[in-house]
């Protein structure tokens, strides 16, 4: 009999306008998000194709150490298209340096300029706002709608059970709600194929869960227009609700979760970091400033000299022992100075985190907010894949230490000039042969007419994808969630059902 009344709905329901409307809309507005986030995505990979070369080149024009400069990239996210995630808000690129420890990614291009007016503008709004609200539309009138055509006094009349009435008409509900998801989701699957030939089995089991999710969450506002029904009398009166409690659930409580976590969990103003910041700064250049006072020296050289960094193209004997005794007492201290600002600021993120948990929690019990999250998951743009992009980017910087102890870069004249032993020479002889150096064209040599360093052994950044084994138990916990509350949802509509007055 479940099935009998799951086919009755299912087919009235496919005749409805309601069902016509929705999937015109669906379809248009899952076209047209596809192809710009498409577009936007092919810009994306290009810019970071472009700025894998920058950095490439960058190394190789590297003349000395402590010039070593390199950008940690992320990849852009095939499946970002269902949902931007964090990556619209946050970076996808850290500039690794041996004086400064990563604690934030920077963007290496503009997104985007129609992404911009609608920063959230993805598959996952869609179906948030969409979806959810057909849904509701189709079940409004489930209860309520059936009484006042006088159809549902016939049908308990038959001697069913008022549960496999419910039960059945939730279904057969469920079915012509799952058929507009699964066309659109269609199109939006040939739109994929004929742009990206390279999607993995991965990819296509995260779209599939995208698809998952979205059905459960099409589930949960389904069940909700039920219990509505069943606690209302009138199809006018039952609307109305619904549309209030859509209201409710998909625009003002998702936002009075965020500012309720902001007013419990005050985070100081930023300021403050960087108050604290600078005063490491201060104190690490007043002790490398006493240390020069005590050391007075005459400096005599050619080439360059910059405020954190050295690259001297020539110099005489003494002031190349003094550039080995200040490096030798300056590189702990700056070494220090990033950690403790790195310190700094971990502190203070920790704060941010807090209250961003704080806000997931209180918008995990509602569908949007649940729904959210899920789909960032599934995308791979949630905070833990950019929070685990910077870890990998502190480890890069790490092994970029560990290479240059290798290669005894610190006690290296390499680390600050391009000269070599030979080359050094007491200061009559360099004033004599060295200072002034003129080329054949009349210019005069500086550090760019010597060889840079030969780093085809430096290690290179590569972002490291989750594994399926931590993806997998991360997906079954917001499955079991959505499971929970569907059921406890259903439950609470059987029993309301179970008491409603059908005369």
């Amino acid at each position: 009999m479940v099935w009998t009344i799951a086919k009755k709905e299912f087919h009235d329901n496919l005749l409805t306008f309601r069902f016509s409307f929705g999937t015109i809309i669906l379809i248009l507005l899952v076209l047209a998000i596809t192809l710009v986030n498409i577009k936007n995505y092919t810009e994306l990979r290009n810019e970071y194709q472009s700025a894998l070369r920058k950095t490439e080149q960058n190394l190789k024009e590297t003349r000395v150490y402590c010039q070593l400069r390199y950008t940690a990239l992320k990849p852009p996210e095939t499946l970002s298209v269902l949902n931007l995630g964090v990556t619209q808000r946050l970076g996808n690129s850290v500039h690794i340096t041996l004086r400064e420890v990563p604690s934030i990614a920077k963007k290496f291009t503009e997104e985007n300029p129609l992404l911009s007016v609608f920063p959230s503008l993805d598959l996952t709004l869609v179906y948030k706002i969409v979806i959810s609200l057909l849904a509701l539309l189709f079940g409004f009138d489930a209860i309520c709608g059936e009484k006042e055509k006088g159809t549902l006094k016939i049908i308990l009349s038959q001697k069913v059970s008022r549960f496999k009435v419910i039960f059945g008409k939730y279904l057969g509900r469920l079915l012509t709600l799952a058929t507009i998801l699964m066309i659109s989701l269609v199109m939006g699957f040939l739109i994929l194929v004929a742009h990206f030939s390279f999607l993995s089995l991965m990819d296509w089991l995260r779209f599939a869960l995208f698809g998952l999710f979205t059905l459960l969450y099409i589930s949960e506002f389904l069940i909700l227009g039920f219990l509505i029904s069943t606690l209302t009398k009138k199809g006018s009166s039952s609307l109305l609700f619904s549309l209030m409690v859509w209201v409710a659930l998909v625009i003002i409580l998702p936002n009075l979760a965020t500012y309720l976590a902001t007013v419990i969990k005050p985070t100081p103003p930023e300021k403050t970091v960087d108050v604290q910041a600078e005063e490491i700064i201060k104190q690490t250049d007043k002790a490398i400033g006493a240390w020069q006072d005590a050391h007075p020296q005459n400096i005599v050289l050619g080439g360059m000299m910059g405020p954190d960094e050295w690259a001297i193209e020539n110099a005489d004997q003494s002031t190349i022992d003094y550039f080995k005794r200040l490096i030798s007492y300056s590189e702990p201290l700056l070494r220090k100075k990033a950690d403790d600002i790195w310190n700094v600021k971990q502190d203070y993120y920790r704060v941010l985190k807090k209250q961003e948990k704080l806000a997931s929690f209180l918008a995990g019990w509602l569908p949007t907010g649940l729904y959210e999250e899920a789909t960032e998951l599934v995308s791979k743009t949630d905070l833990s894949n950019y929070e685990k992009f910077i870890q990998q980017s502190i480890l890069y910087r790490e092994s970029i230490f560990q290479y240059l102890q290798s290669k005894d870069a610190y006690h290296s004249l390499r680390y600050f000039t391009v000269m070599e032993e030979k080359d050094i020479l007491p200061y009559e002889e360099y004033m004599k042969k060295v200072w002034g150096r003129k080329k054949p064209d009349g210019g005069y040599y500086g550090i760019d007419d010597h060889p840079p360093l030969r780093l085809d052994d430096f290690p290179r950044f590569e972002y490291q994808q989750e594994s399926l084994a931590v993806f997998l138990p991360r997906t079954f916990v917001f499955l079991l969630a959505f499971v929970v509350f569907s059921l406890a949802l259903f439950i609470g509509s059987a029993i309301a059902f179970n008491f409603y007055d059908v005369r």
